[in-house]
Order: C-alpha cells, then sequence, then structure tokens
C-alpha cells in the first residue's frame, strides 16, 4: 500500500485567517517603520527600540511557524516540514526567542535599576547564552528523539502531530521564563504568553467536532497573534499615538513623569537627588537646571555650597542612549539619574 501523501486540498476558511493574519503583521511592519523614523523622540527612544526590533523578527517566525503548522491546508506535510516549521520555525526561533526578548527586557531593568550597572559584556552575553541553550535543546530534541515523543504527521488528515513530551516541554519553558517579573509592563506580558501556552494545552485536550484541527489551529494562531499584539501596544502604543497627537505636550509629561516619579527610586544613601540638593541648600533654581537636559555631551556646574559642588551633565553615547548624571564633589560620588531610559 502507497504511503504518499494525499494531494491537500485548500481550504478557504485558512486562507482567510492567514490574509487577516498577515494584514496586521503588515500594520506592525508599517507602524515599527514609523517608529523607526521617530525614534529620536525621547519616550519612544526609551523602550529600547533594538530589542523591540528583535522581538517582531521574532513574531514573524512564530505566525510562520503557526501558518505552516496549522493554517496552510496547501502545503504536503511530512516529518521534515513539521520539525522545520513547527519546532524550528515557530516555537525555536520564534516564541521561544520572543520569550526570551521579554525576559531580558525585565533582566535589564532590574539590572539597572536595582544593581546600578548595565547589561554589558559578560552582563550581556551570559544571559542570552542562558536563554539561548533551550532553543537550542528543544530544536536537537526536536529532531533527535523519535516520532513518538517528537514529532510525526498524519497522512490522511494532512497534519503535524506534536508528542506530549514536546508539548509540555514548551510549555514548561513559558512558565519559567514567567518567574522573572520585574514591572508592570513585563507581568501583563508574561500572563498574556502563559495565557497562550496553557490555551494551546486546553485545545490539544479538548473534546471537539469533525473541524476539530481547523478549530484548534485557527485558535491558536489567532491567540499567539493577539499576544504579539498585546506587547507591541504595551510598549510603544501610548508614545506612537503621541508621534501624532500632542507631541510636545506628551514629552513635557515624559520628563515630569522621569523627574518626579521615577527618579526617586535611583537613590544615594537613601536620599533622592532633589532632597540631595535641597539638603545642600541648593536653591529650587538651581535645582531645576538638573531636570532640564537641554545641553548633548556638555557639562555644567548648577550649585556649589561650601565644599561641595554639584555638576550635572548629559551624556548621550548613541546605542546606550542618554543619562543624566549628577556629581557631588564632596562625597567624591556620583549618581545616574535617569541611566539608560531606553529600556524602560
Amino acid at each position: 500500500m502507497s504511503t504518499a501523501a494525499p494531494t491537500p486540498i485548500p481550504d478557504d476558511r485558512d486562507r482567510i485567517v492567514v490574509i487577516t493574519c498577515s494584514g496586521v503583521l503588515a500594520l506592525n511592519l508599517f507602524a515599527l517603520i514609523y517608529v523607526y523614523t521617530q525614534r529620536t523622540y525621547l519616550p519612544l527612544k526609551s523602550k529600547n527600540l533594538t530589542l523591540i526590533f528583535v522581538s517582531f523578527a521574532a513574531i514573524i517566525f512564530w505566525m510562520l511557524g503557526d501558518f505552516y503548522a496549522h493554517n496552510f491546508s496547501f502545503v504536503s506535510k511530512n516529518w521534515v516540514v513539521c520539525v522545520a516549521t513547527f519546532a524550528w520555525l515557530r516555537i525555536c526561533l520564534g516564541s521561544y526567542v520572543f520569550a526570551s526578548c521579554v525576559q531580558f527586557r525585565a533582566y535589564s531593568i532590574w539590572l539597572i535599576f536595582i544593581k546600578k550597572m548595565r547589561p554589558t559584556g559578560k552582563y550581556f552575553w551570559l544571559p542570552i547564552a542562558f536563554m539561548a541553550i533551550p532553543s537550542l535543546i528543544y530544536a536537537i530534541l526536536a529532531a533527535a528523539l523519535p516520532r513518538q515523543y517528537g514529532f510525526n504527521y498524519d497522512l490522511q488528515q494532512n497534519q503535524c502531530i506534536t508528542s506530549n513530551t514536546m508539548q509540555y516541554l514548551a510549555t514548561g519553558y513559558f512558565i519559567f521564563q514567567g518567574i522573572v517579573i520585574l514591572s508592570r509592563e513585563m507581568v501583563s506580558i508574561c500572563a498574556m504568553i502563559f495565557m497562550a501556552a496553557v490555551v494551546a494545552t486546553v485545545i490539544r485536550i479538548a473534546p471537539l467536532s469533525n473541524d476539530r484541527e481547523f478549530i484548534s489551529g485557527t485558535v491558536t494562531t489567532i491567540f499567539d497573534l493577539l499576544v504579539c499584539q498585546f506587547y507591541l501596544i504595551v510598549l510603544l502604543g501610548r508614545p506612537l499615538y503621541h508621534c501624532l497627537v500632542d507631541k510636545n505636550r506628551y514629552l513635557d509629561h515624559f520628563m515630569h513623569h522621569m523627574r518626579e516619579g521615577e527618579s526617586g527610586s535611583m537613590r544615594r544613601g537613601g536620599m533622592a537627588p532633589a532632597k540631595l540638593l535641597a539638603s545642600a541648600g541648593v536653591p529650587a533654581r538651581q535645582q531645576a537646571c538638573v531636570t532640564d537636559p537641554t545641553a548633548n555631551n556638555s557639562q555644567q556646574t548648577i550649585a556649589s555650597t561650601g565644599p561641595r559642588v554639584f555638576t550635572a551633565a548629559l551624556y548621550s553615547n548613541g546605542f546606550d542612549g542618554s543619562y543624566l548624571r549628577l556629581e557631588d564633589t564632596a562625597n567624591m560620588g556620583q549618581m545616574d539619574l535617569f541611566p539608560n531610559r531606553r529600556i524602560v
């Protein structure tokens, strides 16, 4: 008996899903192109656009893997196609890289605002290697494990089949990624990633109708797309909107938020920058100079009270973004008020 795969019959419903999702991704691409053209706008620059662009590349791989695995009914499935598209494209290069970007963002926030360090050198490469190892392991296991424990395919249904081993391994990794939650943005994004993993697992075991494969594939694809949209909207929605509406007004609001809200978390000796200046007798007019980043790669002495000289300097070095430094000569110390704001 021949084991050749039957000629796949295209499903118009799958085409609708693919076209709709592709249209949404095209809108994302246009939005990111516009973001790149406006990258000097501080509220956008503070979002670490490089990491967001890497995340979008992972989103493209993720959705292409979804299309091949669930929605491209006109593609003949075999073991090679299933491993290459479902395991390597969808999981390893797609969702794993996407989740790693979320985790690296949270790690960067923790490193800068808690440890007062920047993710450079070993503090950059070691986390990258740590997050890449699970993806490499999954890719190797997908190709090396026997089909009952790895990936298989159904000739008659023209569908890829994922074993429970690989399904729960992928889900467990997403749960592990969600452990690192250090900001409100990361809580919501990690929650969405976890929900996507749960939905995929529930659909796998839920009793469905004769259209089981179409329903499960469509729900999985759409929910994955929603996770990606939620990520982009949370990080870029507000500053992107204000690039078009009330641009300067929102910039003022953003700078005020940096000064009054988040600068208080950057403390030295238990004292916020504003209180430090006030305690040294620096007039309010001179205190305002610290929070007025109008210079570029420049330095100015803002106050001198006896032996204490306070110097404010705005530094900008391209990739690391801009940050404002307050130097106190009496204590021979310095404080970065807004270090590497790109990652916030």
